[in-house]
């Protein structure tokens, strides 16, 4: 229950195999812990009928899963209703709705007033949940009145009374944010704002922020620039022929254990500086250059040319967006 996700190969005659009364017996088991808030509650299992052991990212994935899994039986077992805590509930879905009709006096937010909305989701690589409860209180001190719902992908109303606001929005959110989650937050919902608008951008603003390396983990709506526009071609599902194939290393390193994809991205972020790229992969430049010549045979394209290294960036961006979108919560 300490540890992470696992699979496990087994013969026909095993002794484990056998043991679990299954007919026919699996030749396969995979599982994972259900944790939540750092604390292990269960166990997800697996197994399959064919010989099979799982590759880094499908481990990765089988965590999330228990993840989720988790904090769905957690919020199952605790969402009296009648509650605070669903009370809570209750006005940020009637939010995101559009829906502004739902009292939200009694839980101390005056809807008719200014407010930004914060998104943060946790880390994909299988992490636990983390505790949302510090970004909530750090929220609460630095702007009274800021109401969180912590219990699935975090979700706070925070009240905008200053005109430095955003930035300190930012500073608070960066200095409270668990390891390897993420956070976006919204323009100001002005008064009697359209608060679906502020979900939707502050949702948009975190995709990209899982997007922008671990440099970049709070952006706010405002400061996203030409990748708002970047953000809404992902949307359309339609992707062009270069994208397909840089799509194309993300699937030799699901079937090879390979990191060709984040090579390719960290090489472009670092604007072609090779030392700092093989610094930030913790490679030798020599393993470097290798992985860049195996791009280059994978795209037909050279990333170490300049005239071709934006559209590779645009194409990296674009598949990290439709992820982001993918495994939102």
């Amino acid at each position: 229950l300490g540890g992470g996700a696992g699979s496990l190969s087994l013969s026909r005659d095993d002794p484990l195999s056998r043991s679990l009364g299954l007919r026919p017996p699996p030749l396969s088991l995979f599982a994972a812990p259900l944790t939540f808030e750092g604390r292990p509650t269960g166990l997800l299992c697996c197994y399959a009928l064919e010989q099979r052991l799982l590759g880094e990212d499908n481990l990765a994935l089988l965590a999330t899963i228990a993840n989720h899994a988790a904090i769905a039986l957690e919020e199952s077992a605790a969402g009296a209703p009648g509650d605070a805590g669903s009370r809570v509930r209750e006005l940020f879905d009637a939010l995101r709705a559009g829906d502004t009709s739902v009292p939200a006096s009694e839980l101390g937010v005056r809807l008719a007033e200014p407010h930004a909305v914060v998104v943060a989701e946790p880390g994909t690589g299988g992490e636990a949940p983390p505790q949302w409860a510090g970004l909530a209180r750090a929220l609460a001190d630095v702007f009274p009145g800021a109401l969180a719902d912590t219990r699935r992908t975090f979700a706070a109303l925070v009240p905008v009374r200053s005109e430095r606001w955003a930035r300190l929005l930012e500073e608070t959110i960066a200095g409270a944010l668990a390891d390897g989650a993420v956070a976006g937050f919204s323009d100001s919902s002005g008064a009697a704002g359209d608060y679906a608008l502020a979900f939707r951008q502050a949702r948009m603003a975190c995709a990209i922020a899982r997007s922008s390396g671990p440099e970049r983990r709070v952006r706010g709506y405002l400061g996203l620039g030409a990748q708002r526009y970047l953000w809404a071609i992902s949307q359309e599902r339609d992707p062009d022929p270069l994208e397909l194939a840089v799509g194309r290393l993300l699937e030799l390193d699901r079937a090879r254990g390979s990191e060709l994809f984040r090579t390719l991205e960290t090489y472009l972020d670092r604007r072609g500086n090779a030392r700092q790229a093989a610094a930030a992969l913790f490679v030798h430049r020599n393993t470097l250059r290798q992985r860049l010549r195996k791009i280059g045979e994978v795209l037909g394209l050279d990333p170490t040319d300049p005239e071709v290294a934006f559209d590779l960036l645009l194409a990296v961006r674009l598949i990290r967006f439709r992820e982001s979108e993918g495994t939102a919560a």
